[in-house]
């Protein structure tokens, strides 16, 4: 009887001790757990910082001295200030900086009595990827009314360096790589000499007011991938041309033919009519643009000299911009006419320098002015992203 007792006070001992020791020893883990939830939380945030600060300045040393200040601010990361590693990764896309803390040690309590003083915690990381996307866009909130060609183009990459001369309407030439000009995104500007009034306004202040804008709304793509000729019938092996009469009998007759008919009189046929006139032919009217149908515009104006009046009264908006100075601009692509703008896509610039105006050739007659900017491509937008 007394060694039963004797054996369940032994055993119930024993269950006692090692409740005490569960309860102790996952009081240390969760200590554990949470000194690497610490860490990790502030390796995310200096890869963040870092990434962040980089892309702003472009300078590794810069944003290496934002992160240890970031560490500086908490007693858990001035700890590890000395120990932390910055890895920065220029070669492979995306570029990326990779913040280590190779080993970490933390001391336990309860471990102790199991003969374990500490817990090593290695090779805690975390990785911030800065996600760099092109100089073409689809949409845009920060949209200028400017535009140039891109029709057989391949000089639009980012960091270029590019020279553009303001040209008006009427001497639009889709080839020119080396022009500029202003552009109604959705031909919405006012008529006449208010035309361009009205986008020179847009750059007043020294500042541009931007629109939003979507490709989407051009149709470029659905213009040219889902055209269809319905006038061609060349793999159309049932087609039957009922106007080819090439096989018909001798006794075929043309009734539209009246070539030999004497007496025929042709009512559109104002050949010989001097006083015809012909409200459709707008082909000696050089100030005239056919906006039906258009979903965008070239600015115009009907001063008598516009290759002199407009690029002076946009220079003297322009000269007062602080450079450099990020905006948006359309791109004409290869088939586009003054009345017809093909849009597919945007592209993001900053503007460099704005050149001293300066006169320029005499152009039919015209005295001119010279309106020079230099436009830098640039990324579209720069992206963080933090990999777990």
């Amino acid at each position: 009887m007394r060694k039963a007792i004797i054996s369940t006070l032994m055993l119930g001992f024993l269950l006692l001790s090692g409740v005490l020791v569960f309860i102790a020893t996952t009081s240390d883990d969760i200590v554990v757990k949470n000194k690497i939830t610490k860490l990790k939380k502030i390796t995310d945030n200096t890869a963040l910082a870092l990434a962040k600060h980089y892309n702003i300045n472009g300078s590794t040393i810069d944003a290496e001295n934002v992160a240890d200040g970031l560490l500086d601010q908490s007693s858990i990361g001035m700890g590890i200030k000395d120990s932390v590693v910055y890895t920065w990764d220029f070669v492979n896309e995306p570029n990326s900086v990779t913040v280590t803390i190779p080993s970490y040690s933390q001391d336990t309590f309860w471990y102790k009595f199991l003969a374990k003083d500490s817990f090593l915690l290695e090779n805690l990381e975390s990785r911030a990827e800065i996600v760099v996307k092109g100089p073409f866009k689809d949409e845009s909130t920060t949209l200028a009314p400017l535009a140039i060609n891109n029709c057989n183009r391949d000089d639009l990459v980012e960091n270029a360096e590019i020279d553009f001369t303001f040209t008006t309407a009427p001497y639009f030439n889709n080839n020119d790589k080396n022009t500029f000009y202003g552009v109604d995104k959705d031909c919405s500007f006012p008529a006449g000499n208010s035309n361009f009034a009205h986008f020179k306004n847009l750059f007043s202040g020294g500042e541009v007011e931007y629109t939003t804008c979507s490709v989407d709304d051009y149709g470029y793509e659905e213009e040219y991938n889902n055209y269809v000729d319905n006038d061609d019938h060349s793999g159309d092996d049932d087609y039957v041309d009922n106007d080819d009469h090439s096989g018909d009998d001798d006794d075929y007759v043309d009734n539209d033919d009246h070539s030999g008919d004497d007496d025929y009189v042709d009512n559109d046929d104002h050949s010989g009519d001097d006083d015809y006139v012909d409200n459709d032919d707008h082909s000696g009217d050089d100030d005239y643009v056919d906006n039906e149908n258009q979903k965008a515009c070239l600015v115009q104006t009907s001063f008598q000299n516009p290759l002199s009046v407009d690029p002076k009264q946009l220079y003297n908006q322009l000269k007062h911009f602080n450079l450099p100075y990020s905006m948006d601009i359309l791109l004409f692509e290869c088939g586009t006419t003054q009345n017809d703008l093909k849009i597919k896509n945007m592209l993001s610039i900053e503007l460099t320098n704005v050149h001293q105006l300066v006169p320029g050739p005499d152009v039919d007659g015209q005295s001119t002015n010279i309106l020079k900017i230099t436009a830098k491509v640039v990324s579209s937008s720069k992206e963080i992203v933090l990999e777990y």
